[in-house]
């Protein structure tokens, strides 16, 4: 696996977030394993997508693509979240991290918002509307297709 570099400001952006707290060096090598086993759960889940009809599910699968997406990024960087709360916050802030240009930026922005919406199914009994499903789903892909850009084989 070749794991494309980080610009200087993306590996700015990085050890801010380590010097936060927000996420812990693992490996200077990265994890090669943990990486492709997480974007091959989020390959998995994407390609269930299709399989399903309402925007409940639908949603929970595409942010479980952004967040497996998130998990193979910190793993071939060589991090993982810290411990404790914040964890999927510290998920989405890495990935704004590394994808800061547009369109994987602007996915990545909106990795929060589908975990507010994912948050209010489960806590508030909140269906997300198709329009919300239709974006998850949408930037699902696009971090997806990020994701495998900076993972080449």
């Amino acid at each position: 696996m070749s794991v494309a570099p980080l610009s200087a400001a993306q590996a700015a952006a990085v050890r801010s977030l380590a010097q936060n707290k927000r996420v812990r060096v693992i490996t200077a090598g990265g994890d090669e394993r943990r990486a492709r086993s997480f974007l091959n759960h989020a390959e998995e889940a994407y390609a269930n997508i299709a399989n399903v009809s309402g925007n409940l599910v639908k949603h929970d699968l595409a942010y479980a693509v952004m967040h497996d997406v998130g998990e193979a990024m910190l793993a071939a960087y060589g991090f993982r979240t810290a411990p404790g709360i914040g964890q999927h916050d510290a998920v989405a802030r890495f990935l704004a991290a590394i994808f800061d240009s547009p369109p994987p930026s602007e996915a990545a922005g909106r990795v929060d918002d589908a975990r507010r919406n994912r948050n209010d199914r489960y806590y508030r009994a909140h269906t997300p509307s198709a329009a919300e499903t239709k974006l998850a789903v949408e930037d699902a892909h696009i971090l997806l297709t990020a994701a495998r850009a900076r993972l080449a084989d």
